[in-house]
């Protein structure tokens, strides 16, 4: 046997291992999102743009900024534009309750590359580069749901885990990941993902700047006619923040990180 022949053979092997490997963490593109229960730009002077259609709801109060719920639909913005900013190209929220008692329970439906589905291994939300604030990085849990081929949307609700490298201004780091590779989210195609009942405020708030979504495409499967898609995702998400119960994946589910 030629020597080289094991020493081809073996790069040929790491070769296809480091393909697979990488395949499945790519970053998928967010196609656009849509936000329930969003608060509008300036609230609290924290800015971020939308270019979708914003339908302004009701008028609160939290702690001392008033602001204003809305609903976001079929647009893009400062959650996938790629820049990680500080307040002034970071999204504030409120949950579960402003102080004057009204419920705000948002929730975020991304729509991922529409050319296929994919499989979904791992979650990214940047808080923001506000290393003067204690709101970037408030995140310590969220429930997450897949809308794939079949329609549905499966949910398990996790444990984040923060990473930096910015720390906000009492030392906790302002990003989190969410980890659905040992999850049955993680072998579920997927045409968008929806994040919902985020827990860990300050002061009934939490910051998002940039989401970045990883994993794998899989088969090519006949993509829904947009219509079909959008209607199906925005009737579920019109509720979804209230439909806390209602979860027959999740049940029994260990947070991913207890």
């Amino acid at each position: 046997m030629h020597p080289n022949y094991l020493t081809h053979k073996l790069s040929l092997g790491l070769t296809l291992f480091a393909l697979s490997s990488s395949a499945w963490s790519q970053q998928i593109a967010i196609d656009h999102y849509d936000i329930n229960e969003a608060v509008l730009s300036g609230h609290g002077n924290w800015f971020h743009t939308y270019d979708g259609t914003i339908t302004p709801g009701a008028h609160f109060v939290n702690i001392e900024p008033a602001g204003t719920v809305a609903t976001y639909q079929f647009g893009s913005g400062t959650l996938n534009d790629g820049v990680v900013g500080g307040t002034g190209a970071s999204q504030l929220f409120v949950t579960p309750a402003a102080s004057d008692g009204t419920v705000i329970r948002p929730a975020i439906f991304l729509t991922l590359d529409v050319s296929k589905p994919w499989r979904v291994d791992k979650v990214e939300i940047y808080g923001g580069e506000v290393a003067t604030n204690s709101i970037p990085g408030a995140i310590t849990a969220v429930d997450v749901g897949v809308l794939g081929p079949t329609g549905g949307v499966p949910v398990i609700s996790f444990n984040t885990t923060p990473f930096g490298p910015t720390q906000n201004k009492d030392g906790i780091d302002v990003n989190d990941l969410i980890d659905l590779s040992a999850t049955p989210l993680a072998s579920t195609p997927a045409w968008a993902l929806v994040l919902s009942n985020f827990q860990g405020t300050v002061g009934n708030w939490f910051s998002i700047s940039e989401i970045k979504v990883y994993g794998e495409p899989v088969a090519t499967v006949p993509v829904p006619a947009a219509a079909w898609l959008m209607g199906s995702a925005l009737a579920g998400l019109v509720g979804y923040g209230r439909r806390r119960g209602s979860n027959p994946i999740g049940e029994g589910y260990a947070r991913s990180g207890d």
